[in-house]
């Protein structure tokens, strides 16, 4: 049977060993079982051996005879992140060379890589089935099996990530941590003046539910007790649509270190993103970002189910239907632990996925959000 913690409770742990890696994983007696998603194993490449396989070339020096894949259509940024990840799978099994849009992010110069594996230029068979280096649809790469070897290494190229910088900017010397709270059109209603009714946007999709204020509240309190209440803290909200971001918009009153950006600058949001330490992830694509941090230690989460984590959080946060990539994931990252909170009582947690799933943004589901619930929390830690 598994243990968890209560917030309230004294941590403790419980070593194990595998693959020459050493995993911790922590309740309030030691004993939790092994999530299988960390005996995983994929020989993903090291930022030496991707140099070596891709090497930057200029845009303006593309030939119209080679054989470069890129993608097209337009996506949100985690959409994006996630169909470029893909994309370097197709070129790594069709013998591709790549080609990485210029506005990704805005102020970020367009790159491109010559696949150096003993290619010729032209497309070679994969798995005997011949396939063109010309244009990927966004759509076709989000549902694309496989795990590239090198996509996180390209992808800190084309968006300047390294050990000191993110987006080509020094990270704060200072550690902080980052809520991304996901908003804007799963959130969006209105109400109506005569009937005082909630009417929810047009655009709210069934999928997206939103994670309980009270998670967030928990990882508050736990950044806060672990670092005596000095570390900053930003909550990152596209508008205050949310009821988590309105809860937060009040809180920042009675705590200097934490600070609301909401409507803020998209840049300076990943790159304060990128240059955190403790992160808690929200429900959605937007949270593979984090994929390609050099600076994260520990990844907060929410789960419906105690059970869920014997799954990465980032797979946990995926909506359904999106093939997995939990190796690219798990691979060549500064993360230390994962942090999975999930709900003590088990007659609420019933009604939370009851009620919330699918999610309409009723004006019943946005009171289960903002609800107060009590919750308990279960760490994997990870070093090498």
């Amino acid at each position: 049977m598994k243990k968890t913690f209560d917030l309230s409770r004294t941590r403790s742990s419980r070593s194990y060993s595998l693959d020459m890696k050493l995993e911790t994983y922590s309740d309030s007696e030691g004993l939790v079982e092994k999530p299988s998603h960390l005996s995983a194993t994929l020989p993903i490449f090291r930022d030496g051996e991707c140099r070596k396989s891709f090497s930057v070339v200029p845009q303006d020096v593309i030939s119209r005879r080679e054989s470069f894949v890129e993608l097209e259509g337009p996506g949100r940024l985690g959409n994006v992140i996630l169909a470029l990840l893909r994309l370097v799978y197709f070129a790594e099994e069709n013998c591709c060379h790549i080609s990485l849009p210029p506005d990704v992010l805005p102020g970020l110069p367009p790159l491109a890589f010559r696949n150096e594996n003993n290619c010729s230029g032209e497309p070679t068979k994969s798995r005997n089935r011949p396939r063109s280096c010309t244009k990927l649809h966004i759509a076709d790469a989000l549902n694309m099996q496989g795990s590239p070897r090198c996509g996180i290494f390209l992808l800190r190229e084309l968006l300047q990530v390294n050990a000191t910088h993110s987006l080509g900017r020094r990270c704060p010397e200072t550690g902080h941590a980052v809520f991304h709270v996901r908003s804007g059109d799963i959130a969006r209603g209105n109400f109506d003046r005569k009937s005082g009714n909630y009417i929810p946007s047009k655009k709210v999709h069934p999928k997206y539910w939103l994670y309980p204020t009270s998670y967030y509240t928990s990882v508050y309190r736990y950044i806060q007790e672990k670092n005596s209440g000095t570390q900053n803290i930003y909550v990152l909200c596209q508008d205050l649509e949310n009821p988590t971001c309105q809860f937060f918009s009040k809180l920042v009153s009675l705590d200097s270190n934490l600070h609301m950006r909401t409507g803020t600058s998209l840049s300076d949001d990943i790159r304060l993103l990128l240059c955190a330490q403790d992160a808690a992830i929200s429900r959605g694509t937007f949270q593979i970002v984090l994929a390609l941090s050099m600076h994260m230690k520990t990844e907060h989460g929410f789960i419906l189910s105690p059970s869920d984590d014997s799954l990465p959080l980032a797979a946990t946060a995926l909506p359904g239907g999106l093939p997995p990539l939990h190796p690219v994931l798990d691979a060549q990252r500064s993360l230390e632990t994962e942090m999975y909170y999930f709900f003590r009582n088990e007659d609420k947690r019933k009604l939370y996925v009851d009620e919330i799933i699918p999610w309409t943004n009723s004006a019943y589901q946005r009171f289960l959000v903002n609800g107060d619930y009590e919750m308990s929390w279960r760490s994997h830690n990870k070093s090498i």
